[in-house]
């Protein structure tokens, strides 16, 4: 089901491995889709440690040449937002946000937008 989904969307992966992951409390896909970026990054590396899949030190040291930590960069610097805001976006809110910088008419960034 994962293989499957990461061929029509990968984002969805971190996700899907969540909610496959987790015993208990069994959680709905919709659950974890609206879990704040932050914890599924956290949840994400804890299963691939757990599972055996995770790279070692070097990922700690890369954080943000990984695909959510240069969102959380990417974000911060084109809003104005603090890192503390930008973990309590989900990924369903940072993807809105990141389409919206890829927009013709380019982000719109303002200090009330969160």
């Amino acid at each position: 089901m994962i293989s499957e989904a990461a061929r029509d969307d990968a984002s969805l992966v971190p996700l899907l491995i969540i909610k496959e992951s987790l015993v208990a409390p069994v959680l709905s896909f919709e659950q974890v889709r609206q879990m704040h970026a932050g914890l599924v990054q956290f949840l994400a590396a804890a299963i691939n440690r757990i599972s055996g899949l995770d790279p070692g030190a070097t990922a700690v040291r890369n954080a943000s040449a990984s695909a959510i930590g240069a969102a959380h960069v990417q974000l911060a610097r084109l809003y104005g937002w603090t890192p503390a805001q930008v973990a309590e976006l989900t990924p369903g809110q940072m993807a809105v946000y990141l389409s919206n910088i890829d927009a013709p008419s380019g982000p719109q960034p303002s200090g009330s937008e969160r």
